[in-house]
């Protein structure tokens, strides 16, 4: 058993990177995942902002395997520099845009789960800027692996049998992805504040969009300048608006909308 321990150890970087390939390659090699870059139907179907979506991916591609291959050439935990910090942050913003637009499972738990995770490549990006520490640098490379886990949920779920319909699968899907993402970046502490801190991001998250969607009105988003930047960045979305005269969800999110084919 210590023969094999000592042989994990020593052989980290090598099974880390193949462990990528595996989770990325069939992925990439999709028909459906090459389609995004040459028409942008499948980005309007999810109702997505094409250009920063295709950011999104190929940022999240890049830094992933900048760290692999930092650490196959080193043979130690990488160190970040400032690309790697870059494009940490600029993929957290970009990911906020997205959420912004983010219609299919329920919004509470989908679309914030989508912002926990642009949350935490943000925190560990910055923390990266602040102490260029490898503890850092790897929960900001593993944390986008979150968004892979929940396209691979996505594409294993149906064969399970076991959820009702497409609007619940893409609900779990991204929450567990979110976690499974947040656990394998072993955040510091030995991976202590990865899931309680996006746990607490996400349930903040939602009581401060379940108060302000209660509380405003459509109209008022063009007088008030708060409101108007709580639109823009997403904390609240259009469609969970509550006017005076109609005290409900709007009829979009009763719905399913999309399908497991579009998906990457």
């Amino acid at each position: 058993m210590y023969a094999i321990e000592e042989l994990v150890i020593s052989n980290k970087p090598r099974l880390d990177l193949a462990w990528h390939l595996f989770i990325y390659v069939p992925l990439v090699l999709r028909p459906q995942f090459m389609r995004h870059f040459t028409s942008s139907k499948y980005a309007k179907y999810g109702k997505l902002p094409y250009i920063p979506l295709l950011l999104h991916i190929i940022l999240g591609v890049v830094v992933v395997f900048r760290y692999q291959f930092k650490a196959l050439a080193s043979g130690e935990p990488p160190v970040p520099d400032v690309l790697d910090v870059a494009i940490g942050i600029t993929n957290a913003i970009v990911s906020w845009r997205l959420c912004k637009y983010e219609s299919r499972g329920n919004p509470r738990i989908a679309r914030v789960g989508f912002q926990v995770m642009g949350l935490m490549v943000l925190f560990p990006a910055i923390m990266c800027y602040k102490t260029a520490s490898p503890v850092w640098y790897n929960a900001l490379a593993k944390m986008h692996n979150a968004f892979v886990y929940v396209r691979w949920l996505l594409i294993i779920g149906p064969a399970l049998g076991v959820f009702d319909g497409y609007h619940e699968l893409y609900t779990i899907s991204v929450f567990f992805g979110g976690m499974l993402g947040v656990w394998e970046g072993r955040f510091p502490w030995d991976g202590i504040l990865g899931v309680p801190l996006a746990l607490v991001f996400h349930m903040g998250l939602v009581l401060m969009e379940r108060f302000t969607s209660s509380v405003i009105a459509p109209e008022s988003s063009h007088s008030n300048v708060l409101l108007r930047l709580i639109l823009l960045i997403g904390l609240v979305e259009v469609g969970t608006y509550k006017t005076p005269s109609q005290r409900k969800v709007a009829p979009g999110y009763s719905k399913e909308i999309g399908d497991t084919k579009h998906d990457t």
